[in-house]
């Protein structure tokens, strides 16, 4: 028969002949690689330490239990503490690699998140334009974006400003309607009028209404208390309130670039011609 030949582990940098010494230079880390690796099965067959051999064969896989078990199998006299300390580093690489999972999970749970969230408001904004003539789907949807997607409107408020202003209107409108929405608008008020340079009433904007008629120095009740209205244009030398309330006046210069909302709607013109342009909110 062949004789085996032998050769020497090497345990915390010193080479290891024998069972003695191998308890002498104990490293767990070391050990265990050599047990990973088959170089100590190898080693206990040259010396023909068929115990050993066969208590390695019921280490259980995990590092730590694996841990566990060769120290009770090289290191019998080791207490408890002192295996539960030896096996610690492995716990804790368990556990760092535990969490660094949850945490690439999370980082990639994150970014399908925001990705879905910048979807989503980008398909809103798209959804708006082609139902740029609805007005109860651009209310409710103007509604959303603050709900749902403030911090991103808020990032984007120019670019949505600029998407909208020219070509539709109302969605600019729906906005200075919402009192929510209303502060963040890109642009000063009086600006929002001169971007938005259309011949009132427009009839591709049904839900602008319009109001032309001389009054004979009376207040007209002309929209009741109740239902709120964004006045959007007056001519000079009318005068408009909210309804019912006496002593209210508000000439063109506060109304035209300010879009003030009021609640129902009085007003009083000695013209027959002049529009009063305004919107239900």
């Amino acid at each position: 028969m062949t004789k085996a030949i032998k050769f020497n582990l090497i345990l915390d940098g010193h080479p290891v002949r024998n069972l003695d010494e191998l308890r002498d230079n104990f490293n767990i880390e070391d050990i265990l690689s050599s047990y990973r690796n088959g170089l100590l099965k190898r080693w206990l067959e040259t010396r023909r330490l068929t115990e050993e051999i066969a208590e390695l064969e019921r280490i259980p896989d995990d590092d730590i239990d694996a841990a566990k078990a060769l120290c009770r199998i090289f290191h019998g006299d080791a207490t408890n503490k002192q295996i539960e300390i030896a096996a610690y580093p492995f716990a804790f690489r368990r556990r760092e690699a535990e969490r660094l999972e949850r945490y690439e999970n999370l980082e990639i749970k994150r970014k399908e998140i925001i990705l879905a969230y910048h979807g989503n408001y980008t398909k809103l904004l798209s959804s708006i334009e082609e139902r740029s003539g609805d007005y109860p789907f651009i209310k409710s949807a103007v509604a959303e974006i603050f709900s749902r997607y403030f911090e991103l409107y808020i990032l984007d408020a120019r670019a949505f400003y600029e998407r909208f202003i020219k070509s539709h209107p109302m969605v600019i409108l729906a906005t200075l309607a919402n009192s929510d929405m209303r502060p963040h608008i890109a642009k000063e008020l009086s600006q929002v009028k001169q971007d938005m340079s259309i011949a009132w009433p427009d009839p591709t904007l049904p839900h602008i209404q319009a109001f032309a008629g001389e009054t004979e120095g009376y207040w007209k009740d002309l929209k009741p208390r109740g239902t709120r209205y964004l006045i959007i244009q007056m001519n000079d030398n009318n005068l408009i309130r909210n309804c019912g309330i006496h002593g209210e006046e508000l000439k063109a210069d506060d109304v035209n670039g300010k879009f003030p909302i009021l609640d129902g709607i009085d007003y009083k013109s000695n013209s027959s011609v002049d529009k009063l342009i305004y919107m239900e909110v």
